[in-house]
């Protein structure tokens, strides 16, 4: 009994310490609060020495504990959604299983891939897409793609989450028998960075880039500027020049890191062998084939999933394969 009463005063006098080393460096307000606390007879009643350490420490400990939850909890859901019991159940082999399914009632010979940064709006534009009465979907952050095929086309929302994207470029590979195409969607009132990683990520993959150039028909990618319905919004072109920024800075990132692993490793070259090295100084966004890419084209288009307005140009090029030339006529810019 006495150690648990000496252990209980040596705790009070740590925190009767903590809070006078503390306190010179907090701002009037704070301090005001802490006294008041110190001082109030309900709160002293339960806890009657240094209430306002134990309570700052006690709420700071649930904090710890609910990111800690939090983590363990993503990573649970990380290791059932992308390895699960067998090393091929991951989020391709979600989707060829839900293609599989539904290619026993229809066949497809047209293919829409949906990507882009998370939050940025993809699952509503899928919906959309997919049911044009539907109105609103609430984000979902996913491990798992969704897939549509109806009318002899098939849609792909591909999973925004960053440890995802490693696997996106699987999904662009030339199918002969398929007509492929693409949405890169973006939020345009964020950064563009992660999105150009990822655009990045498609145009360096040699496998990629070689298959569309050699193919009779390229791969076409509309970029969507979504959520330009907001007054913050960037019109399309300022996301353009703000995308080709971006690729231009891990051009040349990735151009020095392949220079210093080809001087200090020797597993560098196996490495370079799986990269497409992009020709030219800059990127060039109106015309990929200064940079050695041939078979892919990119548009910019400004839109709005909430609101539907640039829907109809979109719903075009999803269902037709026809890409109008840059413009932002669905949502006249006011920048």
């Amino acid at each position: 009994m006495e150690q648990a009463t000496e252990a209980i005063h040596e705790s009070i006098s740590a925190l009767t310490q903590m809070r006078q080393i503390i306190s010179p460096y907090l701002p009037p307000p704070i301090i005001s609060l802490i006294h008041t606390i110190d001082h109030h007879p309900q709160i002293n009643a339960y806890i009657p020495q240094e209430p306002s350490m134990v309570i700052s420490l006690s709420l700071l400990a649930i904090f710890v504990a609910t990111i800690f939850l939090k983590i363990v909890i993503f990573r649970e859901k990380k290791i059932q959604g992308l390895e699960g019991n067998e090393p091929e159940d991951n989020v391709l082999a979600n989707i060829h299983q839900q293609q599989q399914q539904q290619q026993q009632q229809a066949n497809y010979t047209d293919s829409v891939i949906i990507f882009g940064p998370c939050r940025a709006g993809k699952s509503l534009l899928f919906h959309k897409l997919k049911n044009k009465s539907h109105d609103h979907i609430s984000t979902v952050m996913s491990l798992q793609a969704n897939v549509s095929v109806e009318n002899g086309l098939k849609i792909v929302d591909y999973p925004g989450h960053i440890t995802l994207s490693n696997q996106l470029p699987s999904l662009f590979l030339n199918n002969k028998n398929t007509s492929t195409r693409a949405i890169l969607v973006v939020d345009s009132t964020k950064s563009l960075a992660e999105a150009g990683s990822m655009l990045y990520q498609l145009l360096t993959n040699k496998d990629v880039v070689q298959g569309w150039n050699d193919a009779d028909e390229g791969l076409k990618i509309v970029v969507c500027c979504n959520k330009s319905d907001i007054s913050s919004a960037k019109n399309w072109r300022r996301v353009k020049i703000q995308l080709r920024s971006e690729l231009d800075k891990l051009k040349k990132i990735y151009a020095g890191a392949s220079t210093d692993a080809m001087d200090g490793e020797d597993g560098a070259g196996a490495h370079k062998e799986r990269v497409f090295e992009l020709t030219g100084k800059g990127v060039d966004l109106e015309d990929l084939g200064k940079n050695g890419i041939t078979g892919i084209k990119l548009s910019f288009m400004s839109l709005s999933a909430k609101t539907g307005e640039g829907m109809e140009e979109l719903d075009t090029f999803v269902n037709e394969g026809q890409v109008l030339a840059d413009n932002s006529s669905a949502l006249k810019s006011r920048r």
